[in-house]
Order: C-alpha cells, then sequence, then structure tokens
C-alpha cells in the first residue's frame, strides 16, 4: 500500500512506523513459507491421504501430509481448522502421528482449535491410538 493508507497507518497515524511494521510483517510471512519449504524439502510426500490413512501399519520412517493434502480427505475432517502438516512416524514398531502448525504466536492454542472437530478427535482417539 501507498505509504500513509494502510491499516498500520490508520492504526497508529505514523507513516515511519506503519512502514516499519509493514516490513516486518511480510519477513514473518516469508520465513513462514522458508520453514515450511524447508519441512516439505527433507520428509517423504504422502501421495493420497485417504489410501495411507487406511493402512493399518505404516512403512517404517517419517512421511508428510501438507496442508493441501489435508484438505482434500474425506477419511479425516478438520473443519476448516487444517494443520500445516501430519507428519506420521513408525520407528521400532511403534506409529505416531505428529499434527504441526507453524505459529509465531506462542498465544495460539491449535490443540483446543483442533478439539472443536469431533471428527479428528474421534480419529485421534480410534485410529491412532492404536
Amino acid at each position: 500500500t501507498k505509504s500513509g493508507t494502510g491499516a498500520y497507518y490508520r492504526c497508529f497515524g505514523h507513516e515511519g512506523l506503519e512502514q516499519l511494521l509493514s516490513r516486518v510483517q511480510s519477513l514473518i510471512v516469508k520465513n513462514g513459507y522458508e520453514l515450511e519449504s524447508m519441512i516439505l524439502k527433507r520428509l517423504t510426500h504422502i501421495q493420497d491421504l485417504d489410501a495411507f490413512l487406511d493402512i493399518e501399519i505404516m512403512q517404517e520412517g517419517v512421511q508428510v501430509a501438507p496442508k493441501k493434502l489435508i484438505k482434500k480427505s474425506k477419511t479425516i475432517q478438520f473443519g476448516g481448522n487444517e494443520p500445516d502438516f501430519m507428519i506420521f512416524k513408525r520407528a521400532k514398531g511403534k506409529q505416531r502421528c505428529y499434527i504441526v502448525e507453524l505459529k509465531e504466536s506462542p498465544n495460539y492454542d491449535f490443540l483446543s482449535e483442533l478439539v472443536k472437530s469431533k471428527d479428528i478427535a474421534d480419529f485421534l482417539k480410534i485410529k491412532l491410538m492404536r
């Protein structure tokens, strides 16, 4: 936006502060995308989350389902609160699922948002706790 016309200017009424806060916000967003990209480059991608979730015992290793794949799932529904990733790990006969949300704020409670979704809460209790 042009200086003096954005939301930060309307809030604080100071062009210098508006420019600084806009720059900080863009850096935070850029770093989030960069972190997401780094994670995806290092892990094996799940091609079909629904098919993967039907497998009782996954192969050894770590696999990831990114948000866009999670959104397509018919097996598990987050009700619009999809996490950034679901990471599945099998090692030494044990399987784990990690639900990952990349957030800057220490005050954001993704787990409480997640539990509000009955489908995901039931899935976590039944499917993953075996």
